[in-house]
């Protein structure tokens, strides 16, 4: 996951810089409060920053040039699924149907990058417009 999250802000710095270090950052405080359990519920609060994390990812591919938005609206999607965790009510009546969903959704996503990738020429006509105004 570390090294998807290092692949993730470098592809979508050019798209906005600021946000792809911020969900890179939300994705290593999960993993941290996931891997090291500071709290009795630390693995749900780990989920939570992995749910904000994929919200950002899924903004970032809406806004790009280079990926199919549809790509980016059911990733955001699978963010909200996962921030369903937080609060238990919502986790013992979803928790299933969440944890599903944004599997599915997350690994389309992947399967998508796998299969297809991203548009390189508008990539790159993206990171050298960013380039421009930074």
């Amino acid at each position: 996951m570390i090294a998807v999250t290092l692949l993730f802000y470098d592809i979508f710095k050019p798209v906005n810089r600021s946000l792809s270090l911020l969900a890179a950052s939300f994705n290593f405080v999960g993993l941290i409060f996931e891997v090291l359990q500071f709290l009795p519920g630390g693995a749900n609060i780990g989920l939570a920053f992995h749910g904000f994390y994929w919200i950002l990812i899924g903004y970032l591919i809406f806004r790009s040039t280079f990926l199919p938005r549809i790509l980016g609206a059911l990733t955001a999607i699978a963010g909200l699924c996962w921030l369903t965790l937080i609060l238990p009510a919502l986790a013992n009546y979803l928790s299933s149907y969440s944890l599903a969903s944004a599997l599915l959704v997350e690994g389309l996503a992947m399967l998508w990058l796998l299969v297809m990738g991203v548009n390189v020429q508008r990539w790159k006509e993206q990171a050298s417009a960013a380039g421009e105004h930074q």
